[in-house]
């Protein structure tokens, strides 16, 4: 299946709960008394490299929102197999969120470097060659959209790749 990347609300309490490491990450995120954990949860899928490679421009990560977006937040718990789960405040949330409803997504796809040495550095980036465009717009505006009902709901996000 490969690398997934996934989003979850979740509120001030469970923010701090997980911070102080109080809130265990794993029984948090996959509960045994629930058939699917995933359930509620928003998933990015395997275009989450792209998104943010459009998104910030670099294939790594910054500190600038437009990067946090996708791969920011503060680590949390043990690995999870791809890394440790990422946790991102309310006013991080809001302030992402602001970001992403300024980014002239068009103009980015227009821009954005398509060489062969740039694509390799990025995770399911054969896409930006084919005709997935359209996948990927329709990707952003659904993490646009997902952000903004977190900004809006006073949620923090808890973030990782399964």
């Amino acid at each position: 299946m490969g690398m997934v990347l996934y989003f979850k609300e979740i509120s001030r309490d469970e923010y701090v709960g997980l911070s102080e490491g109080n809130i265990n990450v794993e029984d948090f995120l996959f509960p045994e008394d629930i058939e699917d954990p995933f359930v509620g949860q928003f998933c990015l899928g395997k275009i989450w490299h792209v998104l943010h490679y459009i998104i910030s421009g670099d294939p790594g990560g910054h500190a600038e929102y437009s990067s946090m977006a996708i791969m920011g937040g503060r680590p949390v718990g043990p690995n999870l197999g791809y890394g440790q789960a990422r946790i991102i405040d309310v006013c991080e949330v809001k302030e992402i969120s602001e970001v992403l409803e300024m980014i002239d997504f068009s103009m980015k796809l227009q821009s954005l470097k398509r060489e062969e040495s740039d694509i390799k550095q990025i995770y399911h980036g054969e896409i930006l060659k084919d005709d997935g465009i359209g996948e990927i717009i329709k990707y952003f505006d659904k993490l646009k959209a997902f952000y903004s009902k977190a900004s809006g709901n006073d949620s923090a996000l808890l973030i990782y790749l399964a």
